[in-house]
């Protein structure tokens, strides 16, 4: 595909290798703005559309400690290297940050609240902005019409949104004022464990979290406050989290933005395709910008596993590649939800198997298939320097 000039952000943007041929994009049935906008951005970036006019959206970029130490196993002979063990330990901590989210409660919360200090986690729900739009009349659909938790108001979301941007203006607060913003990532699944932690302490600072029971045990904070989080739609979504993944690595390692032949001036990785815009690094776009990784010898801790337009999760770790069955074992994250009412919800972590003939097949704790294969593809969006060739290339002599 030719490189598309972009005056919005100065650089040229091309089709990933091996990328589909253009296709019609969907829009939301609802006409929201956010959806059409992503919508036609990504039409931009990989059919050559017209250039949309972009809402401004902060950006709050989590970064990770050096301590990238641990030590994550695998095989000593396939992937065990510094880069790797470092995006290894990246993922597994950002993880661990959206599913333990840090909540203070104060002492006399306004209105009922605990006789001293509390101190509790939460975990971050599966949020999909376009729950606002889901039609009941219609068939459940996870790619057009994704049904919402039970305890989802789109009443209570506005309400919610209006009075914690108020209130974080009234402090003062830039960074929060920018999250709480009804046009803004965090409230549409694509905020870090930082954005989303701060945005929950400021709604139970005050007192837009009400819990029952008794308000001086912390596990009924921690119930309530999960409980709130999924009635006004705040979360994290598939394409948040490995977007927020790929940035963290970005800036925590010694990784590179791969370009179009690997040297090129064409874009040829998410980050640099958004740049700013994160809520535009839609999953269409994830499975057809990076490197394609198509032999699974070659998958890496970091590579992006994308399921048609519908699911993106980020390889984790590599624990392993069998020559002799062409199959590798890997470990992902990801953001999703299972089913309604769901037993999974929110940022998990789950191991795969991939063979060479295509077919990928989740497995369960004791290392046996479970559930129906998938047929993803894989790309890589940051590289590492220090790796001898790229795959699809030749070692430069």
């Amino acid at each position: 595909m030719s490189a598309i000039s972009s005056a919005a952000t100065g650089q040229s943007f091309a089709g990933a290798s091996g990328s589909r041929a253009p296709q019609a994009k969907r829009v939301s049935e609802s006409g929201e703005s956010a959806e059409l906008e992503a919508d036609r951005f990504a039409a931009h970036i990989v059919d050559g559309g017209p250039l949309p006019a972009l809402s401004p959206v902060t950006r709050v970029v989590q970064r990770q400690g050096d301590d990238h130490s641990k030590d994550h196993g695998g095989d000593p002979t396939y992937g065990d290297t510094e880069y790797d063990s470092q995006v290894t330990a990246i993922i597994q901590q950002l993880v661990a940050g959206y599913q333990r989210l840090h909540i203070d409660v104060p002492a006399n919360v306004t209105g009922a609240g605990p006789a001293l200090a509390l101190v509790t986690t939460v975990s971050t729900p599966y949020y999909n902005d376009k729950y606002v739009s889901y039609k009941s009349e219609k068939a459940a659909d996870n790619a057009n019409n994704p049904k919402p938790s039970d305890d989802f108001q789109p009443g209570a979301r506005t309400a919610a949104q209006a009075k914690l941007a108020a209130l974080a203006a009234l402090a003062g607060a830039s960074g929060l004022t920018a999250a709480t913003d009804a046009q803004g990532a965090v409230w549409r699944g694509k905020g870090g464990p930082a954005e989303l932690q701060a945005v929950v302490n400021l709604a139970v600072k005050n007192a837009a979290v009400g819990p029952e029971g008794n308000v001086n045990d912390a596990t009924v904070w921690k119930t309530a406050t999960e409980k709130w989080m999924r009635t006004v739609g705040l979360g994290v979504d598939c394409n948040g989290l490995v977007y927020e993944a790929l940035m963290q690595i970005d800036g925590g390692t010694r990784a590179e933005r791969p370009k179009q032949d690997y040297g090129g001036s064409a874009v040829n990785n998410i980050l640099d395709a958004v740049l700013t815009h994160r809520t535009l690094a839609s999953i269409d776009l994830m499975g057809q910008l990076g490197i394609p990784i198509t032999n699974p010898s070659d998958l890496r801790a970091g590579d992006v596993m994308v399921l048609g337009t519908e699911h993106a999760r980020i390889v984790e770790a590599v624990q392993g590649y069998d020559a002799a069955s062409q199959t590798v074992t890997f470990t992902t994250a990801e953001a999703t939800v299972d089913k309604r009412p769901a037993t999974i919800d929110g940022v998990v972590e789950q191991r795969w198997r991939w063979m060479l003939a295509g077919e990928a097949q989740k497995l369960d704790a004791a290392g046996n298939p479970t559930g129906d294969p998938e047929l993803p593809v894989f790309r890589r969006h940051l590289v590492d320097p220090g790796a001898s060739a790229k795959p699809g290339t030749n070692p430069k002599p």
